[in-house]
């Protein structure tokens, strides 16, 4: 089925950084699928540990395996690159530290064949390091619901209000769908969103969407890895990419009352996120409070806060949110860090300016 020079009906498109522990399994996770019309494409993307030599080993093996060393420019247009390479007629994205379900292909083959769709949505499970699943998309909706032009508003109410849709890794693509002309070199190396940035065109693209309500992903949820990894510029790609799914809303006629809430709500949400690993990251007492700044200058950010979308938010968000709105930068340093059981260590100021620097109706 490999052989001449018939094209593959899936391009299975994985980009590669420093993931020599799960790239064998991701990798064997694609070779043990029964349907076989398939190349797949591995990217490495200036790896510096073993990835690159792990890529190289499996093309030596694997004539339908295509190997490409570049440097490295982060996901975002490594996806773009790998896109470049691929010639098969449906598209799908893996991550080089997940790893799909025995089946996988099969399903989205027979799906493919029978609703002639141009995209194929699947649920994802995520994983813990012992393998265990603590987390699943499944049932967001009904097994093989078809979703056309004329009835995508569940999609677009799901991707304003949450994202379980965001990620390509769930995604079986169409090539005639993708904006393969597009320049998301404006972005620079996006660390966050890049996923729902790519997913954007293809939602409005395609004709016939199908639905499957079944679990064919594992994605290892490195959660602690994101804290410790942490970059201030995550609160600036997120609202890069909110910024253009807001755009795509109302470009697509889905900015209903209703979207437009559930959007703000998951920025304020994402934010609140953010806002507490900026004072938990490793940095000084004057950067961290230029971020929370920037926070507070984000326009998004400043209207979700003027529509009271954070009414939606748990108390405990709802409460940290209203103290980082009262308090002034470097009062809510001082009160996480007595949070977290240090010390409020204060600037130093001349004693007869200290009590003007303090801010009293902001803390009382």
């Amino acid at each position: 089925m490999r052989e001449g020079i018939k094209k593959p009906f899936f391009s299975i498109l994985v980009p590669v950084y420093n993931s020599d522990k799960y790239l064998a399994a991701c990798v064997e996770s694609v070779l043990m699928q029964t349907y076989t019309d398939y190349e797949l494409i591995l990217t490495n993307d200036g790896s510096t540990d073993e990835s690159g030599m792990i890529c190289d080993a499996y093309a030596l093996n694997y004539p339908f395996i295509k190997v490409f060393h570049k440097e490295h420019e982060g996901s975002l247009l490594t996806r773009r690159f790998l896109l470049g390479q691929a010639s098969g007629e449906y598209l799908l994205a893996l991550d080089s530290d997940d790893f799909w379900v025995q089946g996988l292909l099969d399903m989205a083959h027979q799906t493919i064949m029978e609703y002639n769709a141009d995209m194929v949505l699947f649920a994802f499970d995520k994983i813990d390091a012992l393998g265990k699943v603590r987390f699943t998309s499944a049932g967001l909706f009904e097994d093989k619901i078809v979703f056309t032009q004329g009835n995508k508003g569940p999609l677009y109410a799901e991707m304003a209000k949450g994202s379980w849709l965001n990620s390509l890794c769930t995604k079986v693509i169409k090539r005639q769908i993708v904006d393969f002309h597009a320049d998301y070199r404006v972005f620079g190396r996006l660390l966050l969103g890049e996923d729902l940035l790519q997913s954007l065109p293809l939602f409005a693209n395609a004709k016939k969407i199908v639905y499957r309500n079944v679990s064919c992903y594992r994605y290892r949820d490195n959660a602690k890895g994101v804290c410790e990894n942490f970059r201030p510029h995550y609160i600036l790609d997120i609202d890069a990419v909110r910024q253009t799914l807001f755009r795509h809303l109302r470009n697509e006629g889905y900015d209903t009352e209703k979207n437009i809430d559930g959007f703000f709500t998951q920025y304020l949400l994402l934010m609140c996120k953010q806002i507490n690993r900026i004072t938990h990251m490793k940095a000084t007492h004057g950067v961290k409070k230029e971020w929370l700044q920037r926070v507070r200058d984000l326009a998004l950010f400043q209207r979700a806060v003027l529509m009271g979308c954070n009414r939606r938010l748990s108390r405990p968000d709802r409460f940290y949110l209203f103290l980082f709105r009262k308090l002034s930068n470097g009062a809510f340093l001082h009160l996480e860090n007595i949070r977290k059981g240090g010390r409020a260590i204060l600037p130093p100021v001349k004693a007869e300016a200290s009590r003007a620097n303090w801010d009293e109706k902001a803390v009382f």
